[in-house]
């Protein structure tokens, strides 16, 4: 340092006391049955977000005396079945082929059609 001053990642450490974290707080509130053991299934990314009548009354509700219940640890759920794509998300260029193929049959098709015809009909009258 030719002039004294401290320069970029030349400054000490900082000294932290401690860290505040802030965030959303999520809740599910539901009717439940003491003793009763529930299975909460989420991340589904076909799911579309429900919508209930619950959400306009809710901040109106005394939810503070609710009894609490914890998760428990998280787990795979065994009966999932993965939906497969529909076959032209998986092979997008499978339809377009099968168009210009049926196309070219189509095209081969009629091109045999206008030979034979010309075979069969009779020739044009000579002209004078």
């Amino acid at each position: 340092m030719q002039d004294g001053r401290k320069r970029d990642e030349d400054s000490p450490p900082l000294q932290v006391q401690g860290v505040q974290v802030w965030g959303l707080q999520r809740r599910l509130v539901f009717a439940g049955t003491p003793g009763e053991s529930y299975r909460l299934y989420y991340s589904s990314a076909e799911a579309r977000r429900p919508s209930y009548d619950i959400e306009r009354v809710f901040p109106y509700l005394a939810t503070d005396a609710l009894p609490l219940a914890g998760l428990g640890s998280e787990a795979l759920n065994p009966s999932f079945v993965e939906r497969k794509q529909p076959l032209s998300e998986r092979l997008p260029w499978l339809l377009p082929t099968a168009v210009a193929v049926a196309a070219i049959f189509v095209a081969l098709l009629l091109l045999a059609v206008v030979r034979n015809a010309k075979k069969l009909l009779p020739p044009p009258p000579p002209q004078p």
